[in-house]
């Protein structure tokens, strides 16, 4: 795995051993060796046995585009051929016949698979046989050619054999994926050396694979991480038929997706007593999962972020996690679920992996890969050794309670979106806002063709005058000129364009504001006359004349005879009342004949503010020389006055 994009092959088939053997040289060779040095010590030593040198490099053309963050080998029992298509070899295969392939997962959001087995496709990259010419020639000795790895001819010409495209669910832009995950069934070890146990883990130990056919086979799906802390579920289906294309590719499709964790899903590892089992980090959020379940089982939030995850290799209710700041966090969910067991500080700074042994060792030790590149092992307690049935049934019955629990609620929030008519009102709502969307961008992409035709259609412009098309040519030609002098200015001075314009942005914003400003000011002036119509009715409202009753009397005969009853008063009482003007109106009516006098008054001369700058200055510069004359007047008197210490 490479940076530059290229998968780099190691084969290491007796390398080591090369490493390790001691040579044992005569005192002749030894005089040679010496000899020979002293007269090629300008020259490069090109072997040296300590180092193990890459056999093959991809060829960069054919290889992904980005970074490659994982490394996957597949069952040798399952093989994918070109056409994405997964196959089951046989159970009695040879060892010869088993598949050699693996898949790689890159940043620019792809998946490729490679095959390192050896066909007549890779064959043609041979060195021919040397021509009849060349047989009389002298061999190289088999020292020099016994070395030389089968897959050296893969140098440079690698390629995948098959590309999936992981995009995002609602864009079509490929997602940056930060890790993956596949279920491959690893082969049981059986160990060849015979020895009394020792406690000492540096002590080698030999161990065989037993090579036998798994009971399960590779499914196309794939758990994949993204750096934008979502987790989801990707499967293909493959072709049918063969391509012409000499890399097939193919756009996932996703079964799940789900976003649970606040910062990029840098680890996703499966536990090693139930397959379906997951965990994964990103940010401060840890998770576990079940492959086929778009929901969370158990998540936990922490203070300081993650940075590597393992289960124990014993106990399945065992979680070791590492932290930014440098410390293990040790869950035994069997023991309590909302905080770690055990708390410990390892390093002051950032742990970057945790590896536990695959095989079954005694003791049990663990690999901590601190910032500065360094891996320390550490012999974990003789407690988490202790496995039992019951600790693995509590962790499947602890799972499936998650899982019940999950499903119920998901149950629940179906039914109580079925039967919630607002939440229904408003998927019909979004469905119409889609469908008009919908369809107003099908308009808009029939607007442009019929333009296009009439476009067409349109007869041929006028030519234009001679002295008309150099003027044009000349505007064109000053607006080109004046882009390329601001580009070399720009270049010169070592400025972007782009940074240019983020520094522009606030001025332009307060010219925006002003420029709003103004306008608003401009509507509000053209509105002072029904402004002042509203005020004006608001406070004032309109003086309605006064309706005075007048009453018809007969005239009233001169009757002294005939006595004055009570109902007479009243209604002379009455008619007074309705004689008589509400004060209220009056005080208005004086108020408006005074405002229209005052109003005419001011009319009559308008007023007229003179300012004369010559005057202004000449006077104040008047007052500043007089103010000068007498400062320095008093500043001589002060001089002068000289102070008397008091005798006692």
């Amino acid at each position: 795995m490479a940076r530059k994009l290229q998968i780099v092959l190691w084969h290491i088939p007796g390398k080591i051993e090369k490493v390790e053997a001691v040579v044992v040289y005569t005192a002749a060779q030894i005089k040679h060796r010496i000899t020979i040095k002293t007269l090629i010590a300008w020259m490069q030593q090109l072997l040296d046995t300590s180092v193990v040198r890459p056999t093959a490099i991809s060829s960069l053309k054919d290889s992904q585009k980005a970074a490659v963050i994982q490394i996957i080998w597949i069952s040798p029992y399952d093989q994918l051929d070109s056409t994405g298509r997964i196959a089951s070899l046989p159970e009695h295969a040879g060892t010869d016949d088993l598949s050699l392939q693996f898949l790689t997962a890159s940043e620019d959001g792809t998946v490729a698979f490679w095959n390192l087995k050896l066909n007549e496709k890779w064959r043609m990259y041979k060195k021919k046989e040397p021509s009849p010419r060349e047989k009389g020639k002298a061999k190289r000795p088999e020292a020099l050619t016994k070395s030389v790895s089968p897959f050296k001819i893969l140098d440079r010409v690698f390629k995948p054999c098959y590309i999936l495209l992981v995009q995002h669910p609602n864009e079509s832009r490929n997602v940056v994926i930060t890790t993956v995950t596949v279920y491959v069934p690893q082969f049981q070890k059986k160990r060849l050396d015979v020895g009394p146990p020792s406690p000492d883990v540096t002590v080698r130990r030999y161990f065989e694979n037993i090579v036998e056919k798994p009971d399960c086979v590779m499914q196309p799906k794939i758990h994949v991480g993204t750096v934008e802390g979502d987790f989801g579920c990707v499967t293909w289906e493959g072709y049918d038929f063969t391509t012409d294309l000499a890399v097939n590719t193919e756009k996932c499709r996703w079964c799940w997706f789900k976003r649970i964790h606040d910062g990029p899903v840098t680890h996703t590892v499966r536990s090693r007593e139930n397959r379906t089992w997951l965990v994964t980090i990103g940010g401060k959020i840890f998770a576990i999962w079940q492959e086929d379940l778009g929901v969370p089982l158990f998540w936990n939030k922490s203070d300081i972020g993650f940075t590597a995850v393992s289960w124990g290799s014993f106990r399945p209710t065992i979680l070791i996690l590492t932290r930014l700041d440098g410390t293990v966090e040790l869950w035994d969910f069997m023991v309590k679920t909302e905080e770690p067991c055990v708390l410990q500080s390892l390093s002051g700074r950032i742990i970057t992996g945790i590896y536990t042994h695959e095989l079954p060792l005694t003791p049990q030790c663990v690999g901590f890969c601190d910032f500065n590149g360094i891996l320390r092992m550490f012999l974990a307690p003789a407690t988490f050794f202790e496995t039992d049935s019951a600790c693995i049934e509590w962790m499947t019955n602890f799972i499936q309670r998650q899982v019940k629990r999950v499903k119920n609620c998901r149950e629940w929030l179906e039914k109580w979106l079925e039967t919630n008519y607002k939440e229904i009102e408003r998927k019909e709502r979004l469905s119409k806002e889609a469908e008009k969307r919908k369809r107003q961008e099908e308009e808009r992409v029939t607007v442009p063709k019929i333009v296009q035709v009439e476009s067409l259609v349109e007869p041929a412009k006028k030519s234009l005058k001679r002295w008309e098309t150099i003027q044009e040519s000349r505007k064109k030609w000053e607006a080109r000129e004046l882009k390329h002098m601001q580009r070399v200015l720009l270049e010169k001075k070592g400025l972007k364009k782009d940074v240019l314009e983020k520094q522009r942005e606030p001025i332009l914003k307060l010219g925006r504001e002003k420029k709003r400003k103004k306008q608003k000011l401009r509507q509000t002036l053209k509105m002072q006359e029904n402004i002042f119509e509203h005020t004006k009715s608001l406070f004032f409202p309109k003086h309605q004349p006064e309706t005075r009753l007048t009453v018809s009397v007969p005239p009233i005969t001169e009757k002294f005879d005939e006595p004055i009853t009570v109902e007479d008063t009243i209604l002379e009482e009455e008619m007074m009342e309705m004689q008589r003007i509400d004060p209220n109106e009056e005080i208005i009516c004086h108020f408006m004949e005074i405002q229209a006098k005052v109003l005419a008054n001011l009319q009559k001369p308008p007023f007229e503010y003179s300012f004369n700058w010559k005057n202004i200055f000449k006077n104040k510069k008047t007052l500043r020389v007089t103010m000068d004359t007498e400062l320095r007047k008093l500043n001589k008197f002060k001089k002068k006055v000289v102070p008397v210490t008091p005798k006692y």
